[in-house]
């Protein structure tokens, strides 16, 4: 999604790519395999939520702090902005390792070991 910051322009994107303005991130969540983001507090909210690994590459040092958090925790792996755009092999890299089964699982351990919001 671009969050409406962009304008889709499908005649310009390869036919195996769809881009929307908004969607609802979490029934997206849902179904998807893996989130890539920036690191912003409400998508990994979702991604923890839903249990899908997560990919974030970040802009800004809070953000690098929740990339070192999801990192942490095993609940996905990060990067900075400018290491991507120097290698971006980097992000194949770790989509790929995000998507096998035992990052998977990780993050559904993760998921199913923090507390919800209903024991707080």
């Amino acid at each position: 999604t671009t969050a409406g910051q962009i304008d889709p322009r499908p005649d310009e994107l390869p036919a195996h790519i769809h881009v929307e303005r908004f969607l609802d991130g979490h029934a997206v969540m849902e179904i998807a395999d893996l989130v890539i983001h920036h690191g912003g507090t409400g998508t990994a909210y979702q991604a923890i939520r839903t249990l899908t690994p997560a990919l974030v590459l970040a802009t800004l040092p809070d953000q690098q702090s929740l990339g070192e958090c999801t990192l942490a925790t095993g609940a996905g792996t990060w990067m900075t902005m400018q290491e991507a755009l120097q290698k971006p092999a980097r992000i194949l890299e770790a989509v790929k390792s995000l998507l096998e089964p035992s990052a998977e699982r990780r993050a559904r351990d993760f998921g199913t070991s923090s507390p919800s919001t209903s024991e707080r």
